[in-house]
């Protein structure tokens, strides 16, 4: 599921997929998310920046109440870094495991955009303001459903980038797939903000083999911009279908 965000909603969006964001949590994450971020880049010959937020430990301790000894602060902080350094860890070993199974080679920065290469690095700070911070600089953002072992604090790494980045947002199910991007479903009102997104989603359904356009109610014309520009990237016996929905938007 593709997002556009309210700041692209004010700036254009770009027309290629070259640098990709993922970001790894270590929360007992599946690998769903992980391997649709290396499928898109073999469908693009995009760069994988692999990333990991360590939080900073002095976060766990949100007050200091007067029953709380120096000691007792300072062995919450060696406990939550303690936690942290494991889930880095689970993080990157997630990552290169998958990586290597693709067969991606580990690169230091993003390369030529020649070959699809993968990177990893891992920074401090609050990880939902830190990944959409990063977010900003991809192209798009690769990140899985919330839900199942990912906790609570997951949703909010989930709403940064998807209304602090003003970047596309790719957001991956849980549950394993073989294939993804084969047909696409626009959810189209007319709207800025479905102009955004399909424009977002533009190098998607260029690639893509069907393209579904539903739309609820009057919810505006048919979006015959991303249909031309789609049709003369594939042959007529694939087709753009229009899909009326009952009831309201």
């Amino acid at each position: 599921m593709i997002h556009a965000t309210e700041s692209e909603n004010r700036v254009g969006v770009q027309m290629t997929i070259k640098a990709i964001l993922l970001p790894v949590t270590g929360q007992r994450q599946g690998p769903t998310a992980i391997e649709a971020g290396f499928y898109l880049a073999k469908k693009f010959t995009a760069h994988v920046s692999g990333l990991h937020v360590l939080p900073d430990p002095g976060a766990a301790v949100p007050y200091v109440s007067e029953g709380m000894s120096g000691d007792m602060i300072q062995q919450i902080c060696n406990v939550a870094e303690k936690e942290g350094i494991a889930r880095s860890k689970r993080a990157e070993t997630l990552f290169n495991e998958i990586r290597e199974a693709q067969g991606i080679p580990l690169i230091n920065a993003p390369g030529d955009g020649q070959s699809v290469t993968a990177s990893w690095k891992m920074l401090q700070g609050q990880e939902d303001l830190v990944i959409a911070a990063q977010s900003r600089n991809a192209d798009i953002t690769v990140i899985s459903q919330p839900g199942g072992n990912l906790g609570e604090e997951y949703i909010t790494v989930l709403e940064g980038v998807l209304f602090q980045s003003g970047r596309p947002t790719l957001i991956i199910p849980r549950t394993k797939y073989s294939d993804f991007g084969g047909t696409v479903a626009i959810g189209w009102n007319g709207s800025v903000q479905a102009s955004r997104a399909v424009a977002a989603a533009m190098p998607l359904l260029e690639k893509s083999n069907k393209v579904v356009v539903m739309q609820a109610g009057t919810s505006g014309s048919m979006p015959q911009l991303c249909v031309s520009r789609w049709r003369r990237k594939r042959s007529r016996r694939r087709c753009c279908r229009r899909r009326w929905m009952p009831g309201r938007t």
